[in-house]
């Protein structure tokens, strides 16, 4: 009978892209009962539009998909394999998660975009707990332009610096927007945050999730992933190490040439970036 496990708990992960998802998802999947999938709203779209390709990608168990412990479940399954309805797909992918894991394994999907939440809350007897987490304007420009810089060919034109900010407050503030407008169960977390104060903000989040605390989940050492589609971060070993603050945007901008004239972003930063508390870290 489809559909007999349930997933209890699916962890979003909602943000603009190079905003610290990854390095969220890679410090949530350390924990024993969590397991994460990456951008899975990716993985839909792939295989609705070009099978093969998402049968020969490699997950990052070092695995074909198609010979996957846990993708080749999906794939066997008529709802991911011929459905157009995102729904049903990802019904396919949490009751072959449920089947894999078990009941109490906590399901991660770092697909960040706002549309397959709409999907997701059409499924029933599903917990949804969405953790937004947002980076510094600053630092988003630098590491969004320089991105955008690594992919263009030599002497294209970028995005201004102006226009960049304004683009992360436009899509930060719809993401909370759509949050609070639809009731959703929700924890703020800014990249800053969890690499400058991951002693105090990653119990907050497994806290959040009602997951046990351990002090070695301070260590990246994620235990359980099947990503197909994600950062390059999770590649690279060397970034996998320990939580690191990519501190480029130190040297390379100055904050009061343009946000003196923009100062409704700047609120906005301080408001959402810095929004929970280090205990006043810096008054004892």
């Amino acid at each position: 009978m489809r559909g007999i496990n349930k997933v209890k708990k699916l962890v979003y992960i909602s943000s603009m892209e190079h905003s610290g998802s990854t390095l969220l998802s890679l410090i949530l999947s350390g924990h024993e009962k969590v397991a994460s999938f990456g951008e899975v709203v990716k993985i839909i779209n792939e295989g609705k539009s070009n099978l093969a390709n998402l049968k020969n990608r490699t997950c990052t168990c070092q695995e074909k998909v198609s010979d996957c412990m846990y993708w080749k479940k999906v794939l066997a399954d008529d709802r991911f394999v011929n459905s157009k309805n995102t729904a049903d797909s990802y019904r396919a992918i949490l009751d072959a998660f449920t089947s894999s894991f078990g009941q109490d394994a906590c399901f991660v999907d770092s697909s960040k975009i706002l549309e397959p939440l709409t999907a997701l809350r059409e499924i029933e007897d599903l917990e949804i707990k969405v953790i937004f987490i947002i980076k510094d304007v600053r630092a988003y420009i630098v590491s969004h332009l320089s991105n955008i810089k690594r992919k263009s060919e030599p002497g294209a034109k970028l995005p201004g610096k102006m226009g960049t900010a304004r683009l992360w407050y436009k899509q930060n503030k719809a993401i909370l927007d759509y949050l609070e407008k639809n009731g959703l169960d929700f924890f703020s977390v800014s990249y800053e945050e969890l690499c400058l104060y991951p002693d105090k903000m990653v119990p907050k989040l497994f806290s959040y999730l009602d997951l046990d605390y351990e002090d070695d989940l301070l260590q990246i050492k994620p235990l359980k992933e099947h990503q197909i589609f994600g950062n390059r971060m999770r590649k690279q070993a060397e970034k996998n190490k320990a939580i690191l603050y990519d501190s480029r945007w130190f040297g390379e901008l100055n904050t009061n040439v343009f946000l003196k004239m923009m100062p409704w972003i700047w609120k906005f930063n301080l408001e959402k970036v810095y929004s929970n508390s280090v205990d006043d870290f810096w008054s004892k």
